[in-house]
């Protein structure tokens, strides 16, 4: 809608879906983390994250010059305001930062991905334990 009707999104479709990919990948592997460690109570932190620090971090509601220094600390380093960020500079800057936040996805990703493999490391999962207790 936004796209035909008010030319918003028109020539930015594919760079806005790569970096909308990137953001639910980093999001669905930072869920994943606590599901491994929590369960189905993984929904909780998740949300205290992502939706509760994240969002107002993003710069996109209010200025983030406009709130607590917190949340500018939390600019730079979560992956929801370098979403924010980087379909802002696709859409009106020509792309100009979105190599620093593609930055800020894959050192997310990074991470993620080591703190996974050390929990499963560490605390093999469920059915792998009654797989092996039953041979």
């Amino acid at each position: 809608m936004a796209g035909p009707i008010l030319g918003a999104i028109e020539g930015h479709f594919l760079a806005l879906t790569g970096i909308g990919a990137v953001a639910i990948f980093s999001t669905a592997l930072f869920t994943r983390i606590f599901v491994r460690v929590l369960g189905l109570l993984a929904v909780l932190p998740v949300i205290a994250v992502l939706m509760f620090l994240g969002v107002p971090a993003s710069n996109g509601a209010m200025s983030s010059y406009l709130e607590p220094q917190l949340f500018r600390m939390l600019h730079e380093v979560l992956p929801v305001p370098a979403a924010v960020e980087s379909a802002r500079s696709i859409l009106y800057s020509d792309a100009d930062i979105v190599g620093s936040q593609l930055t800020t996805f894959a050192v997310w990703g990074v991470i993620y991905l080591v703190v996974v493999a050390l929990i499963d490391r560490f605390r093999p999962r469920k059915a792998l334990a009654t797989v092996t207790a039953e041979s």
